[in-house]
């Protein structure tokens, strides 16, 4: 056999080849009498994408850029969760709670894989003093309202346990508090907030 953009020996009747891209293969046999036709195949290949998020973890109301990479290149994306057009190879999102997006490429040879990916987001606290001067010995209520819902909070400077979102402190002098929110992804940023 004689064959063309495969490296089979001349005695290999098959074997197997993993093109990168739509390639066209053909093959001659030849017997005693001389060499025959040229017969060909064409193998397709579809995209084979990969999703990437970068950060893949963040805090509530960042964003996070989702790039697609696929090999063969594509010519079209099918995008899941995110609104990017179908000639956009990625773009950026900002989820308010873990969100997995996923794409398809897809080419000439048609639909490739879905590849998917998720983006984490911890809670991204603020934390509110109300009201935030006092005379000596009146109070102030101190909020904490996290996007995405905290289930847990460490307190600094309040003595609140971990299940407080909010509460009543009368400091004596001027104090900062803070408090961060945790969920199962994981802590927080670190808010204050000032009782003059």
């Amino acid at each position: 056999y004689a064959w063309t953009g495969t490296n089979f020996g001349a005695s290999a009747s098959s074997g197997t080849v993993t093109p990168t891209a739509t390639t066209t293969y053909s093959v001659v046999g030849s017997n005693t009498a001389g060499a025959g036709n040229s017969a060909s195949a064409t193998v397709s290949v579809t995209p084979n994408c990969t999703l990437t998020a970068s950060p893949s973890t963040i805090p509530g109301g960042s964003s996070s850029i989702l790039t697609a990479t696929c090999s063969p290149a594509a010519t079209s994306y099918t995008w899941t969760n995110t609104g990017f057009a179908a000639s956009a190879p990625g773009g950026t999102v900002s989820p308010t709670a873990n969100t997995t997006y996923s794409v398809i490429g897809n080419n000439a040879a048609g639909a490739g894989n879905s590849a998917t990916v998720t983006v984490s987001v911890t809670p991204n606290c603020t934390l509110t003093a109300s009201p935030s001067t006092i005379p000596g010995g009146g109070s102030s209520t101190l909020t904490a309202t996290c996007i995405p819902a905290a289930t847990s909070y460490v307190w600094t400077n309040t003595g609140f346990g971990p299940a407080v979102t909010t509460g009543t402190v009368s400091p004596a002098v001027t104090t900062t508090y803070s408090v961060i929110g945790s969920n199962a992804v994981g802590a927080g940023n670190n808010a204050s907030a000032t009782v003059s």
